[in-house]
C-alpha cells in the first residue's frame, strides 16, 4: 500500500538535507534518484519546490501513515489529540476533570455510553473520536438545628436546589431560617442556592418576645346597626385582630386581621349586645407571635334610633359622570369616595357639587342630645369634655362627663365649610390652639382650637383692628373651618383641653 505526500519546501531554508525518493509533477522531469540528496543549489528561484515523497516501510511491506486520535471530555478538562502511527495503539491520557461530576472512562460511543473503548487491544486504523463519560456527584446536606428538633439529612445531585424541610422547634425560641454559616451570616435560599458539595445548614434562633397587649380600648355606636372599636398602638405590633362573640362565654370569631388602629363592625342587628377582644401580633421570620387578650369589652347596638333627628351630612358631588362623596380638600383637590368604598384624591375642576344644603332649624332639645350622646353612642374623651358639632344644624354641642354619662355644657350656633369646600366630617381630638391668624387682607381671626390638619373651631371674621368683619352665623359659608361667635370661641379656647373628643358630624 501506496501513501503520497506533498511537501512544501519554502525558500528561507537554505541547505536541505533530506533522503527522499523523489517525483516531479505529471509532465516534469524528475527531480532526483532515490535517497539523493536536495542541495541549496538544486532549489529553484520559485517561492517553493513540490515533491511527491514515497516512504516505504520495508519490514511490513505497506506505507508508513498517522491517524489523529480526538478525546471528547463532554465538558470536562479539554484532552490533546494524540497523532497516532497507523495500525498503532493510543495511549490513555491523564482523566479529565469536571465539576461536580465523576469521570467514568472512555467510551466508542457518545449515547448508550456502552462499550468501553480498550486502550491496550485496540488499534488505530483512521482518525477515531472517543467520549468521556460522567456520572454526576450526589452529595449530603447536614441540618443542624444548634438545640432544636432534630431534622433529617437529605441528598442531592450536583448543582441542584433542594426543598425546605420542616422547620425545627426550640422552647423560648422563634426559629429565623437555616444558613450557611454556624453564626448566621448568610442564609440559604431555597430557591436560589443551589448544593455543590456536601453542605452544613445551621438554624438561626430568635429569642421569643411577643408584643405588648393593645391598650385604650373604646367602642362607639356609629349607628343602630354598626360598632367601631378604636385601641392604642402597641410598640413592635406588625398588626391587629378583631375578635367578636355574640355572648360573653360565646365562641369569638376572627373579624378581621388589619394595621390601623380602628375597626368599624357593621350589619348588626338593632338592640344586640356584642363582645370582642383584641390581640397585636409580630411578624418574625416565618413566625408570628401574639399578645395577650385584651379584656372583653361589649356594646349594644341602639334600639332608639334618630332617623329623623340625626343623620349623617356627607357633601356629594359628581366626577366622570359618577356619584361621589367629598371626604377632604386640600391644594385645590378634593378626597373623594366612590360608591365601592375606593378613595382618591382629584382635581377640584374635575368635580361638580352640589349647592349647600339649607340649615336644620328644629334644634334638637337638651334631653334629646343627651339620650343620643348617652344612649345611642358610645363617646369616649380622653378629658372630660365631648364636642359634638351638628353641620345639619349648624350648631356646636359641648358636653362634660364621661361615656354614657354626658351632660350638656352649652349649644349655640356656628358657620361650617361650603359644600365647595366643606369641614371635614369625623370623630377626631382636639390638638394645638392658637390666639389669633390672618385670614385674609386685612383681616383675622381669634381664639383658634385645631382639630385636624388645617381644620379649626375659631372666631368669626374680624377686622385687623378687631371690628366684626362678617357675622354670619348658621350657615354653611367658611372654607372648611367652624366659625363661632367671638365670645364662644374664646370659651371654647380657654375651657376645652388638648385630646377632648370632637365629633364633627
Amino acid at each position: 500500500m501506496k501513501k503520497v505526500l506533498i511537501i512544501t519546501v519554502s525558500l528561507i531554508f537554505i541547505c536541505l538535507n533530506i533522503s527522499v525518493t523523489a517525483s516531479a509533477l505529471e509532465g516534469e522531469a524528475p527531480l532526483s534518484t532515490t535517497k539523493e540528496t536536495v542541495s541549496k543549489a538544486e532549489v529553484k528561484q520559485a517561492n517553493t519546490l513540490k515533491l511527491f515523497v514515497e516512504t516505504n516501510d520495508t519490514e511490513a511491506g505497506q506505507v508508513n501513515n498517522s491517524d489523529n486520535v480526538f478525546f471528547d471530555s463532554n465538558g470536562g478538562l479539554e484532552v490533546p489529540v494524540q497523532i497516532v502511527k497507523y495500525n498503532g495503539k493510543v495511549i490513555a491520557p491523564q482523566d479529565p476533570t469536571k465539576s461536580g461530576y465523576t469521570f467514568g472512562g472512555w467510551y466508542k460511543d457518545n449515547t448508550t455510553f456502552v462499550n468501553l473503548f480498550d486502550f491496550t487491544n485496540t488499534l488505530i486504523t483512521k482518525d477515531t473520536t472517543i467520549f468521556a463519560k460522567w456520572t454526576i456527584n450526589k452529595y449530603t446536606i447536614l441540618f443542624n438545628s444548634q438545640g432544636g428538633s432534630l431534622v433529617s439529612d437529605i441528598g442531592a445531585d450536583y448543582n441542584t436546589s433542594i426543598t425546605e424541610p420542616i422547620s425545627p422547634t426550640k422552647t423560648g425560641y422563634i426559629f429565623g431560617g437555616w444558613y450557611k454559616e454556624a453564626n448566621c451570616l448568610n442564609e440559604w435560599n431555597f430557591t436560589t442556592s443551589k448544593v455543590t458539595s456536601n453542605t452544613s445548614l445551621y438554624t438561626k434562633w430568635i429569642v421569643a418576645s411577643p408584643p405588648a397587649t393593645p391598650t385604650n380600648i373604646k367602642t362607639i355606636i356609629i349607628s343602630a346597626t354598626s360598632i367601631k372599636l378604636t385601641w392604642s398602638a402597641t410598640k413592635g405590633a406588625s398588626g391587629y385582630e378583631v375578635y367578636r362573640a355574640t355572648s360573653s362565654s360565646g365562641v369569638y370569631s376572627l373579624l378581621t386581621k388589619t394595621t390601623s388602629l380602628y375597626y368599624t363592625n357593621s350589619g348588626l342587628v338593632t338592640g344586640k349586645t356584642y363582645y370582642y377582644k383584641i390581640r397585636s401580633y409580630q411578624n418574625v421570620g416565618k413566625t408570628i407571635l401574639y399578645s395577650k387578650w385584651t379584656v372583653v369589652t361589649s356594646r349594644m347596638t341602639s334600639s332608639i334610633v334618630y332617623n329623623s333627628l340625626v343623620q349623617p351630612n356627607p357633601v356629594y358631588g359628581k366626577y366622570a359622570g359618577l356619584k361621589v362623596e367629598i371626604k377632604d380638600e386640600s391644594s385645590s383637590r378634593y378626597l373623594i369616595r366612590k360608591t365601592n368604598g375606593s378613595e382618591l384624591w382629584v382635581a377640584c375642576n374635575k368635580v361638580s357639587v352640589s349647592t349647600n344644603p339649607a340649615t336644620n332649624t328644629k334644634y334638637l332639645t337638651k334631653d334629646q342630645l343627651q339620650t343620643y350622646v348617652n344612649v345611642t353612642s358610645s363617646f369616649i374623651s380622653n378629658t372630660k369634655y365631648f364636642t359634638w358639632v351638628d353641620l345639619n344644624r349648624q350648631r356646636v354641642n359641648v358636653f362634660t362627663g364621661s361615656a354614657k354619662h354626658w351632660t350638656l355644657v352649652k349649644s349655640y350656633s356656628c358657620a361650617t365649610g361650603n359644600n365647595i369646600t366643606p369641614s371635614k366630617r369625623g370623630v377626631f381630638t382636639i390638638q394645638d390652639k392658637g390666639a389669633s391668624f390672618v385670614a385674609g387682607s386685612g383681616t383675622i381671626v381669634k381664639y383658634w382650637t385645631r382639630y385636624s390638619g388645617n381644620y379649626m373651631l375659631h372666631s368669626i371674621i374680624l377686622t385687623t383692628g378687631g371690628a366684626v368683619c362678617d357675622s354670619t352665623i348658621g350657615k354653611r359659608v367658611s372654607h372648611g373651618c367652624i366659625r363661632m361667635p367671638l365670645d364662644m370661641a374664646k370659651w371654647y379656647y380657654n375651657t376645652i383641653p388638648k385630646g377632648s373628643l370632637i365629633w364633627v358630624n
